[in-house]
């Protein structure tokens, strides 16, 4: 019997429709060939299996294109393929990769999942600190003795050591992904990061200083926000429950809850706003009261 006469996969097939979510339908006569139907109409043939212990997915093709057999022709193909990868067994299928390359193309394939913030700093990282201790290497040739080495160099600069160690932890997982290393044989696992104390910013003297000469300067533009601000310096940047003028001299950042405390007595004590048509010279500046202000006193001059 033909796979036609036993199989019920391409009767399926034509007779599904476009739904509002991705729906997927099985062939039941090659294990792993399935169909995607995404809710624009697109249908795509994809074949999806375990490798040694990790999920393979490929993408055949458009079903516009490829017919139930071809496709099964070619889903056999892959799992030819896969079961040949299995009797090689651990070695990476592409021995001797430089590490250099390995890096640029792991930067250029694996951009599409961080921002392009992160993009910049991950290339600079890699650039900086990785390639310069792995780049004379090949990826397969990469030890957790030499990773430990690597990771040890940058204890006098922790905070760079924790920030490098991540991109490599994912460098090469994807570097046995795509065969350029021993299937699980990450050297990154076993190190751990340095433990670091969180850091406080404090102002110092010049910079209250120069706070306190910018609110001087704007107080008769905005009285409202300056007096949150000059607030905030007394009351919400102290280092802990004191005096009120604790916070002259030490200049913590308030927390999120304490300031939205303050700024809402101030606007209470405040008083009603000013209908005066004077806001911040400054567009930079310019905030949501001195705009508010301002449209009050258009309507008030417009009046009778």
């Amino acid at each position: 019997m033909t796979d036609q006469l036993k199989s019920t996969f391409a009767r399926r097939i034509r007779a599904a429709r476009p739904r509002a979510r991705k729906d997927d339908i099985r062939d039941d006569i090659v294990t792993g060939l399935g169909l995607t139907i995404q809710p624009s109409g697109v249908r795509t043939f994809f074949f999806a299996c375990m490798v040694r212990g990790r999920r393979r997915f490929s993408t055949i093709g458009s079903a516009d294109v490829l017919t139930v057999p071809e496709a099964r022709r070619e889903a056999r193909r892959l799992i030819a393929n896969y079961i040949e990868l299995t009797k090689m067994g651990n070695g990476p299928r592409t021995p001797g990769h430089p590490m250099i390359a390995f890096a640029e193309e792991f930067l250029e394939r694996h951009a599409r999942h961080w921002k392009p913030r992160t993009v910049d700093t991950n290339r600079r990282v890699v650039h900086k600190n990785i390639l310069p201790a792995f780049g004379h290497m090949t990826v397969d040739a990469i030890t957790d003795n030499d990773v430990k080495r690597w990771f040890a160099s940058l204890s006098e600069r922790p905070g760079i050591a924790n920030r490098a160690m991540p991109v490599l932890l994912v460098m090469m997982p994807m570097a046995d992904l795509w065969g350029y290393r021993a299937h699980n044989t990450n050297p990154c696992k076993r190190t751990r990061r340095y433990r670091m104390e969180p850091k406080e910013r404090f102002l110092t003297a010049e910079e209250m200083v120069r706070l306190n000469a910018v609110l001087t300067r704007d107080e008769f533009w905005c009285p409202h926000i300056i007096a949150i601000g000059r607030l905030l310096m007394l009351t919400g940047c102290r280092r802990a429950k004191g005096s009120i003028c604790d916070g002259a001299t030490s200049g913590t950042t308030p927390s999120p809850c304490r300031t939205a405390r303050l700024v809402r007595a101030a606007r209470r004590s405040a008083g009603p706003r000013e209908t005066s048509s004077r806001c911040c010279p400054d567009p930079a500046i310019q905030t949501r009261s001195c705009f508010r202000a301002s449209l009050g006193a258009n309507t008030h001059t417009h009046t009778g």
